[in-house]
């Protein structure tokens, strides 16, 4: 129908199915009893440009552009589509093209202004089939909808492009995604009542640019943490939660956190794992003032076997510049969270280039789970730089260290954890303590074994740990020398020192001025 004018009637001008409302062009249909193109549900088997026709469109049932054909449904300036209850716009094959550059394209409810609200009408759902290529809304209003799919836009398997759109006043969320990358450009997603753009799994990647997300009823965003890398140029203001929502995955790229315009990211649903191949390293860096909170069932781990993986967390040396990994609750206790984990694949901290995995003026809370961790920092095979850091309320260690590993922990403060401060597992490790106040401990301050005492400088500060010694496992010592320097609190001799015990050992153990050692009961010190 082209260039009729239809009026004065006592329904509604027009009632029609909508794969013939794509074929009215150039209509006044306007001044019946009932305003509007009334369109009855059912799908689209062919392409159709819905015109302005001088009214709005009243969708009284389901629509769905779905035919082997793969219908182009194009949408033209100034419509405006009002959907009853329980009514809302499926593609399933083809494409829905709602574009302009001048008046406002607008998806809303069927109600008086004064009395729409959330949910009022199930929303656009765009399928697997969709084709990307051409399912573009541009200048459009979609709001009020979220009725059964919690959105107002849901993208399954497919990524159309959302430019200069308001998705607004929805249900649940503004935006969801389902393994769908869409192009989400110098749009407004706002007053939705949960999150402003919600991604359910780490396979969606949506480009997020330029946008105002702002006065959402929970986080303005949740994605995979590999897709923080697609974001650039967002505003995200007075929504429930001013932090970004991050499912933990395995880094893919080099990645920086801290320059989305948010400094909180909350963690959740699996760890975040850092590691390339065994040629090339993968880097995760923390800018200063990130605060990473962590829910049950994660951490970080960095490296993987021989799978090389670098962690460079450098904050500032005062709140709010220090770098915060802690627990994602507002009511955290030890035990809450998983851990920070160097694997043998992290790279190791260069001292004299200052490269590699390195953590410094970070604050590290609240970890070690039960059943995933034994501390908040596990050092395995590696040897990072712990400097001047807080690490604290850990369930039990605050650092627990294993196999071949020679860290710098240097200049920390380790107080209330729950056993002890420092922790060696074995006889292997030889990492380089200095000029840390370890305090406040549920245990000893650190437990060494005798051949690597010599690494302990007498610089540190103990104070206030249950008790207060430093416990030496004894052994038989197989280093050169092995030398007890005075460290202002007594060592605890858990286990028979044994010197000499071996004719091809050239062995000795110096005891220097001031030392104080207790034994335990049966053990003592065996020469020759």
């Amino acid at each position: 129908m082209t260039n009729s004018i239809i009026t004065g009637n006592g329904e509604y001008g027009i009632r029609t199915i909508p794969n013939d409302a794509g074929k009215m062009v150039n209509n006044d249909i306007s001044g019946n009893t009932k305003e509007g193109i009334y369109i009855l549900g059912g799908d689209i088997l062919e392409d159709g440009i819905w015109e302005k026709n001088n009214s709005f469109y009243l969708i009284n049932g389901g629509i769905n552009i779905n035919s082997e054909n793969f219908p182009k449904v194009e949408i033209t300036p100034g419509v405006e589509l009002k959907f009853n209850p329980n009514t809302g716009l499926t593609i399933t094959k083809g494409s829905l093209y709602a574009y302009s550059t001048t008046e406002v394209i607008t998806f809303t409810s069927n109600k008086n202004e004064t009395d729409k609200t959330a949910g009022d009408w199930k929303g656009i759902y765009f399928g697997g089939d969709t084709e990307d290529s051409a399912a573009v809304l541009e200048n459009c209003v979609i709001e009020y909808a979220g009725a059964i799919t919690n959105s107002g836009l849901y993208f399954n398997s497919s990524s159309p492009k959302v430019v200069k759109s308001i998705v607004r006043k929805n249900n649940g969320h503004g935006i969801y995604c389902a393994n769908a990358s869409p192009q989400i450009e110098n749009s407004t997603i706002s007053d939705n009542t949960n999150y402003g753009i919600y991604c359910s799994d780490t396979s969606s990647r949506p480009n997020i640019i330029d946008n105002n997300i702002s006065s959402n009823g929970n986080y303005p965003l949740r994605l995979g943490i590999n897709g923080l890398g697609n974001l650039n140029n967002n505003l995200y203001t007075a929504n429930g939660r001013q932090a970004l929502e991050i499912i933990g995955e395995r880094i893919t790229n080099d990645l920086l956190i801290g320059n989305t315009g948010l400094k909180q990211y909350d963690v959740v649903s699996s760890p975040i794992y850092i590691y390339g191949d065994t040629v090339a390293a993968i880097q995760l860096t923390i800018d200063t003032g990130v605060i990473l909170r962590f829910e049950s069932g994660t951490g970080i781990q960095v490296g993987y076997g021989s799978n090389k993986g670098i962690l460079r967390a450098i904050g500032g040396s005062q709140e709010p510049n220090k770098i915060k990994f802690t627990a994602n609750t507002d009511t955290p206790f030890r035990g809450y969270w998983g851990n920070i984990y160097f694997d043998d694949g992290a790279t190791d901290y260069d001292t004299a280039s200052a490269t590699g995995s390195i953590l410094e003026n970070c604050i590290i809370e609240y970890g070690a789970q039960p059943g995933y961790a034994d501390e908040n920092i596990y050092i395995l095979n590696s040897s990072p730089g712990i400097k001047n850091n807080d690490i604290k309320e850990s369930r039990t260690n605050g650092i627990r260290i294993d196999g071949a590993s020679s860290p710098l922990i240097e200049g920390n403060t380790i107080t209330n954890n729950g056993t002890y401060g420092i922790y060696l597992t074995s006889n292997i490790p030889r990492p380089f303590i200095t000029e840390n106040t370890i305090t406040g401990n549920g245990s000893y301050p650190m437990r060494f074994w005798t051949n690597g005492i010599n690494i302990i400088t007498n610089t540190n500060i103990y104070s206030m740990n249950n008790p207060d010694m430093i416990e030496v496992i004894g052994e038989e010592i197989i280093d050169g020398e092995v030398r007890f320097k005075e460290a202002g609190i007594p060592y605890y001799i858990n286990g028979n020192i044994v010197i000499g015990w071996r004719n091809d050992r050239n062995v000795r153990m110096e005891i220097t001025e001031g030392v104080e050692m207790r034994m335990k009961k049966d053990c003592g010190i065996f020469v020759g």
